[in-house]
């Protein structure tokens, strides 16, 4: 027997066998925050208050259309925002669709008391 056979495991008619591994469990939800005063602070209160946002309502709040990637930057963070797209027809476009961000509900409950009164966020 050479060295790689021993290594693999067996293989029934070239396909490998899949290994049972361990359970893992998932990591603590424990995101970092943004820096207060900026475009994605303020998408995490909203967020945070149980919000579903639009671009446009974003816009309406900070004169920024760049929800989508404040989105991307607190997700980096470690807040897991949702995405929902529903139908929004405009004159030009019949089938338009556009974005809505949220929390989870699992999430806010989890965000601690004294985070959200530092943050200044009205839940």
């Amino acid at each position: 027997m050479t060295k790689n056979q021993m290594q693999r495991p067996s293989c029934a008619a070239g396909v490998p066998v899949q290994m049972d591994l361990p359970a893992i469990p998932l990591p603590p939800f424990a995101p970092r925050w943004p820096n207060m005063g900026t475009g994605d602070y303020t998408a995490l209160e909203l967020f945070i208050a149980g919000e579903f946002v639009t671009v446009e309502r974003f816009r309406q709040l900070t004169e920024s259309t760049r929800l989508p990637a404040a989105v991307g930057r607190l997700k980096k963070l470690g807040w897991p925002i949702d995405k929902v797209t529903v139908p929004e027809p405009s004159r030009r476009n019949r089938s338009r669709h556009v974005a809505v961000f949220h929390l989870p509900k699992k999430y806010i409950q989890q965000v601690p008391a004294s985070a959200v009164q530092q943050a200044g966020v009205s839940v």
